[in-house]
């Protein structure tokens, strides 16, 4: 938040600055014809001065003491600060708001630009619905200035007009904790008109500005403001009737890329959305703007905008009676900019525009500028507006930077132009006799500035120093188990740790390790649900550890989070039950109790299993979600590997032939559809086809997934992806060498093609710079080392050059590639295991440590096992402790959208390998 906290125009920057007479905003003492009552002076509580007040008066408080009370304004007055003091006003908890208007309030002010800032407090308390509530229906306007509203909880709102009248708020904060789901909830706004100008939003965990009530419709400005949501920004949801959105001079935003979440998601029938001289971006597969079946009647008009989307910039979907006038704006896509289906009667005018993505469904505009024809553009109606490709606009209309903010005239430039694309910095110039094409170039040069380069590369022996994964255990470890257990951090984070304990148990027999996973594979046994007793959203307590944050409706599950959790704790038990010393340290009894509890977890999931579509095929679906319109479709490829491996090792231990089945079933359905390229790569997207591919060589600019939702598979979630298939190969099953060398390639040819560490963010090597920042996740390739070891020199050195701080997972994987990668090694893949022969135990959740005994001959403990990664939508990735690298929980959920997209930059020199690394 460092870059927006810059951004952020507080109430101290503007005093002097604003050169406004105390007067014109009645200031501290004799206000324009009322008294001023001081606080805590005159009277030591906000609400004795509000009842001894007239109409006219000023409340002022004159230090920065907390008053915990919930207070109403009921009469015509300003309520102030004196300058310099932050007084807070924290709610008791037992009223619905901290701070409520009423039909007597109109015309007061509440705050004061030349005044100090008022906090307004929701304390956390869960009986506090609205922090801010404007309950005022009058004609006259009620204005909030220099406020900071935080601390909402979980479900309720921040600002709530439920009554409708005129309210301006001025530079006011907005922080939602990263728990309010609807921070400014318009659903009662009752025709009126909200104002916002020089204000900022941050911490919204879900909506910022959202209507799910038919009677809501009214008019909303926002005028030089910094809005930031992590899913939506806007969702104006039922048919509510005239809404009108007027946008000037703002950044809006959202950052979370693990669903279809657009900036502006418009379901609402009479929609009016005018944005000038903005910012808008769009993280994640969904577009920026998206216009929902059925509600028609709206008029779009766009004008000297930027529009910067991972995907698409709108997405569409058939409605009557539509407009959409896009003048002179830069769009930034990852794919096709225009998505989806048009209406017949939907009148478009597009001009002077850039849009180097591609049209889609649209027919360039007749000025629009073509790409790679005119690199730099004057726009003839506005000589200020310039753009230079694909940069962002370095003028709007008015001649200032766009994302710039101005307040009452006042100038104030942002020190960072607002961007998803870090190319832009213009400290960073490409190397004058660059190697490489200038396109790859680009994205070294964006690549550098998401990860500066070390001054000096580390080596292997610093690096498993610095990085070494005895950190994590003793009292880190014990941290994070106590902020699991206060549901601070999610189970499925630890599968790093529990994976990383396990390698280093198996690298340098040190028993530390298998103390501190069975420490931890018992706490999160635990802190399951039905342990805890805690239901999910339908009511029902399963064997899952669910969470509420990726759900809409409440605690949900995800196969890919209990996939992540069990597989390491099953590669665990298969370590016990070849080391002696190892079952030693479990309590009697242990090995099956555990092993029982895991089982219980996958025979739940196994409901989401169905055979097909192909031969001896198989697939998981969503099932029993709050998701309904997935109910009975395939998940995304990396949720299915991530607990595919823990069917086919817990057949492995227990016997369980059908567990057995599933892992084998997906294995096929997975093998025969990802495409082998004509480089002789595999290749594949997020989403696999619901057919199987031809195994022909295809050119890769080809590769698509599942039709609709086509893009390629970033190499964070690739790797999860991956470690299912080695895993298979290295027991020798569907997986075999041919397919390992063809992986080989999918590192070698696509993501990590180029020298010195720089690595692309998906595995076909698109240059997406706004995913560069999932590049730290693709440890898991790392496991092909055996295979060839060209595989651990080009990632390890990554992380030698740019990523000096390692979680347990990576820093155990280069332990161990570093120290046992000696040459190009093929493991040995003849242990097959003959599927018609059936362990001893007995096909039920009860195994003993010796169940697999008389199964044929399977690879030793200490053969290489791929792990899980806990997948992340957000820039850091890692789910480790770190001194430089925070933990994130986040995984990638991408949800559909209406039409196929192109990956970005697909034509550019796709034929194109170069190999310069020196030699070492």
């Amino acid at each position: 938040m460092n870059d927006i906290d810059a951004r952020i125009i507080t109430a101290k920057n503007l005093i002097g600055s604003l050169g406004l007479a105390a007067g014109l905003l009645l200031g501290g003492g004799q206000s324009g014809h009322g008294l001023t009552l001081n606080i805590p002076n005159d009277y030591s509580t906000l609400n004795a001065a509000m009842d001894a007040a007239s109409n006219g008066d000023t409340l002022l408080i004159t230090d920065s003491g907390a008053y915990n009370e919930d207070l109403v304004i009921s009469k015509q007055i300003n309520l102030e600060a004196s300058p310099g003091e932050s007084p807070v006003i924290m709610g008791t908890g037992t009223s619905s708001s901290v701070l409520w208007t009423n039909n007597n309030s109109v015309g007061s002010r509440i705050g004061s630009l030349d005044g100090g800032q008022i906090i307004i407090d929701g304390a956390g308390s869960t009986n506090i619905g609205v922090v801010l509530g404007t309950n005022h229906d009058g004609e006259g306007l009620v204005t909030f200035e220099n406020l900071l509203i935080r601390n909402p909880t979980a479900g309720n709102s921040i600002i709530y007009p439920s009554a409708a009248g005129n309210t301006t708020f001025k530079a006011v904060h907005l922080d939602a904790g990263n728990l309010c789901q609807f921070p400014i909830r318009l659903d009662f706004l009752g025709g009126k008109e909200l104002t916002f100008e020089g204000c900022r939003l941050e911490n919204a965990p879900d909506i910022g500005f959202f209507c799910g009530n038919p009677t809501g419709f009214g008019t909303v400005n926002i005028i030089d403001c910094d809005i930031k949501s992590e899913k939506r920004p806007f969702l104006i949801q039922p048919s509510s009737g005239a809404f009108t959105f007027d946008i000037e001079r703002s950044w809006i935003r959202n950052s979370d890329t693990s669903q279809s979440w657009q900036t502006f998601s418009l379901r609402g029938d009479e929609t009016n959305l005018h944005i000038i001289d903005s910012v808008i971006e769009s993280k994640g597969p969904g577009s920026a703007f998206f216009f929902f079946m059925g509600y028609g009647n709206v008029n779009v008009q766009i004008d000297h905008c930027d529009i910067i989307a991972d995907t698409g910039a709108f997405g569409f979907q058939p409605a009557p009676d539509r407009s959409f006038d896009i003048m002179a704006c830069n769009i930034l896509t990852g794919s096709d900019s225009f998505t989806g289906s048009t209406a017949a009667s939907d009148l478009f005018t597009t001009d002077y525009n850039n849009v180097p993505g591609g049209y889609g469904v649209l027919t360039q505009g007749a000025n629009d500028i073509v790409p790679g024809l005119i690199p730099n553009y004057i726009d003839s109606a506005a000589g200020d507006f310039r753009y230079s490709t694909p940069s962002l606009l370095e003028g709007d209309s008015s001649g200032f930077p766009i994302g710039s903010y101005q307040l009452f005239d006042l100038m104030i430039s942002p020190t960072a132009t607002p961007t998803v694309t870090p190319t832009l910095d213009p400290n960073i110039t490409p190397t004058p006799t660059s190697l490489y094409s200038p396109q790859d170039q680009s994205y070294i040069d964006a690549f550098h500035q998401v990860f500066p380069k070390l001054p000096t590369p580390l080596t292997y022996e610093q690096y498993i120093v610095q990085g070494s994964v005895l950190r994590f255990t003793g009292s880190t470890l014990t941290d994070y188990i106590g902020r699991m257990q206060n549901d601070q951090y999610l189970p499925f984070n630890f599968g790093g740790w529990m994976e990383g304990f396990n390698v280093m148990y198996l690298e340098t027999g040190d028993l530390t390790y298998v103390r501190e996973n069975i420490r931890l594979i018992r706490a999160i046994l635990n802190y399951r649900d039905d342990v805890r007793g805690i239901p999910l959203f339908d009511g029902n307590i399963e064997p899952v550890w669910g969470e509420e944050i990726y759900s809409t409706f409440g605690r949900e599950y995800f196969a890919v989070d209990d996939g992540s959790v069990i597989y390491p704790m099953l590669w665990f038990l298969e370590i016990a039950q070849g080391h002696p010393e190892v079952l030693a340290e479990l309590d009697d009894g242990e090995f099956d109790s555990m092993l029982a509890m895991i089982n219980e977890t996958l025979e739940f999931h196994a409901a989401q299993y169905v055979e097909g579509p192909g031969t001896d095929e198989g697939h998981f679906i969503f099932l029993r979600t709050d998701l309904t319109a997935f109910v009975g479709e395939p998940q995304p490829v990396n949720w299915m590997s991530s607990i595919g491996r823990a069917y086919w090792l817990s057949w492995k231990l227990s016997g369980n032939t059908e567990f057995r089945d599933i892992a084998l079933g997906f294995a096929n359905y997975a093998k025969n559809r990802i495409s082998l390229a004509t480089d002789g790569a595999y290749y594949w997207g997020y989403w696999l086809p619901i057919n199987a591919v031809t195994k022909d060589p295809v050119p890769r600019n080809t590769i698509r997934g599942l039709p609709g939702y086509d893009w390629i598979e970033d190499i964070a979630h690739a790797a999860l992806t991956f470690s299912f298939w080695v895993f298979m190969a290295n027991d020798g099953q569907v997986f075999d060498e041919i397919d390992m060398q063809r992986f080989v390639k999918t590192v070698e040819l696509g993501f990590a093609r180029l020298d010195n560490g720089v690595v692309f963010p998906d595995v076909i090597g698109n240059r997406i710079v706004s995913l560069i920042n999932r590049v730290p996740g693709m440890t898991y390739f790392m496991n092909l080392t055996p295979y060839d070891s060209e595989v651990y020199d080009r990632m390890s050195e990554f992380y030698f050059n740019y990523w000096p701080s390692a979680g347990p997972r990576e820093g155990a994987l280069i332990y161990q590639y570093g120290a046992n990668s000696t040459g190009n090694e093929t493991p040995t893949s003849t242990n097959t295991v003959t599927l018609t022969a059936t362990p001893t135990a007995t096909p039920t959740v009860t195994a003993t440590p010796t169940a697999t005994s008389t199964a044929t001959a399977t690879p030793s403990a200490s053969h290489t096992h791929t792990s899980t990664p806990s997948p992340s939508a957000t820039p850091t990735f890692t789910e480790v402790p770190s001194p430089t690298v925070p933990p994130n929980p986040l995984f990638d959920f991408s949800l559909r959208w209406r039409n196929g997209a192109s990956p970005a930059y697909s034509n550019d020199l796709l034929d194109l390998i170069l190999d310069l690394k020196a030699s070492e």
